[in-house]
């Protein structure tokens, strides 16, 4: 009867894990943007898989089509093909004697076996500075611990060498809480009440951005180097995160979401798109809370113009607008140039225009200023390429987001130093 309550654990257990790697795998191949480029560019060399990337999207594949495109995702992600068959089927036949008691057996998963640029975890091991709990301790600070008793695999990890290599096991340190650290900073603190306080790590760390956190059970060299101390750490992740977490002022958003509800409605967005003062199309636009657009010249003059003060008004530039209150504020919306050229073409199109043609249109004016921009010429190409396979699908494309499609050019076609400098 124990025997069997064991078998079934032991079942449980492999289920729950199999499910945990599989929702992590998937979480990380659709999120793995050079994947993606990287198939799109074997299949520009590789007729049969452009075939078979074509039918499994037309949902007529065959089972040939699907193992040559499965066959060239693992090889994307493995570097090749018979290292990984190589290392998984030695594995897969040291467990297999293991399991059946097989004499002179290895463990499939020693130390031999291992990755050299994984750090190894051991929760056991206090050497490196990070000292657990004496339950036992007669120190008169002593409280009930109300930390974690183990180390959480989903924290990241903190190197005490200032170098990011590892090369030893003992090098590595061991995962941490957050919470365990700053129950051990502040008995540190009774103990010597000269240090700074506990939570000056932890905001140090939260300033500009939270770390990176590393994946389980794999801590590589490059990882690690991200989070060293809370200096290092900020810079590394701030740069992790440009590009990738955008933010446009709440006026922007407002203003696309205006104009999209227009355009879709059959109107014209031509006269929303004018300067308020000047009355003509720029491309240094800015826009109000009021979702009311200047020029940057104008701006200036109504900004000097205020200055000179007014009886009704005071000192404040207001909105020139019929019925308009807004005050210009210091800090305006930009609409960049390149934002700004897609609306006026936008204005021109049909009112079910879809995302791909805006991209299409965007990167092809990107070109026209940057021809020898490789970034911008594989975009393009990425981009015709879905709406083909798109088109032979019978896909319809989904319509144009104007908020989708200024992040794109954020993303891809604005400098980083212009975006800055707004």
């Amino acid at each position: 009867m124990a025997s069997n309550d064991r078998v079934l654990r032991d079942a449980r257990l492999v289920s729950s894990q199999r499910a945990t790697s599989r929702a992590e795998f998937w979480a990380n191949l659709k999120s793995n943007d050079i994947l993606i480029r990287c198939l799109h560019d074997t299949m520009e060399q590789d007729d049969s898989l452009k075939a078979a990337i074509a039918a499994v999207v037309g949902k007529n594949s065959t089972p040939a089509q699907q193992s040559k495109l499965l066959l060239a995702i693992v090889a994307e992600l493995a570097g090749g093909l018979d290292e990984i068959l190589n290392v998984v089927a030695r594995k897969v036949t040291q467990y297999h004697r293991k399991q059946n008691g097989v004499a002179g057996a290895s463990d499939p998963f020693s130390r031999e076996d291992k990755d050299e640029h994984v750090i190894s975890i051991n929760d056991d091991d206090d050497s490196n500075g990070y000292i657990k709990r004496n339950n036992n301790s007669n120190d008169d600070d002593s409280e009930d611990d109300t930390g974690d008793d183990y180390y959480d695999d989903n924290e990241p990890h903190a190197s005490r060498s200032p170098s990011p290599a590892v090369k030893r096991e003992s090098d590595a340190l061991p995962a941490f809480s957050l919470r365990s650290l700053i129950e051990y900073d502040k008995r540190q603190n009774k103990r010597q009440p000269e240090r700074p306080s506990p939570a000056s790590f932890p905001m140090k760390m939260t300033d500009s951005t939270p770390p990176p956190v590393i994946g389980k059970r794999a801590r590589s060299v490059a990882g690690d180097s991200l989070v060293g101390t809370p200096s290092v750490a900020g810079s590394a992740t701030k740069k992790l995160k440009s590009g990738k977490d955008i933010v446009f002022a709440a006026a922007l958003i407002t203003f696309l979401g205006k104009v999209q509800t227009t355009h879709r409605t059959g109107q014209s967005i031509h006269d929303m798109l004018r300067c308020g003062k000047c009355n003509e199309w720029k491309r240094d636009a800015r826009v109000l809370n009021c979702s009311h657009v200047y020029c940057h010249r104008c701006v200036q003059k109504l900004r000097i113009e205020a200055e000179r003060g007014d009886a009704l008004l005071g000192f404040r530039p207001y909105c020139i607008q019929p019925n308009c209150t807004e005050i210009v504020s210091g800090k305006t919306a930009v609409i960049f140039a390149e934002v700004m050229e897609l609306l006026v073409w936008y204005d021109r199109q049909s009112p079910v225009v879809n995302n791909i043609d805006c991209k299409l249109y965007m990167l092809a004016k990107a070109k026209e200023k940057k021809p020898a921009d490789n970034t911008i010429k594989n975009l393009l190409a990425e981009v015709s390429q879905s709406k083909t396979v798109a088109h032979m699908a019978g896909n319809a494309a989904e319509p144009c987001d104007l908020l989708e499609m200024a992040r794109f050019a954020r993303k891809w076609l604005i400098p980083e130093r212009v975006f800055k400098d707004q």
